[in-house]
């Protein structure tokens, strides 16, 4: 994984892959290790997500750091299915 996962005052991190599922897991952590959310996908919207757990509040510049761990995770996603069409 190339993408940042930690930033200025939360963190990304893969979750262990559980048996059966197909696609990655992340915990959206605060720096002093509050669980904020979770990264997973949504397969209605084809998409990783991000789930945010209750009473969390974010900034603007959280929000784009968000954005752009998914807007990665999400490119990485559709590069791996695109690499596994062409095996076939």
């Amino acid at each position: 994984m190339n993408r940042k996962t930690k930033f200025d005052y939360f963190s990304v991190n893969k979750r262990k892959k559980c048996k059966g599922f197909g696609t990655d897991k992340f915990y959206v952590r605060a720096n002093d290790g509050w669980l904020l959310g979770e990264i997973r996908w949504h397969p209605h919207w084809r998409q990783y997500c991000y789930f945010p757990d209750r009473e969390t509040v974010w900034s603007a510049s959280c929000l784009e750091d968000l954005k752009s761990f998914l807007k990665e995770a999400n490119m990485e996603h559709r590069w791996k299915l695109a690499k596994n069409e062409k095996k076939d």
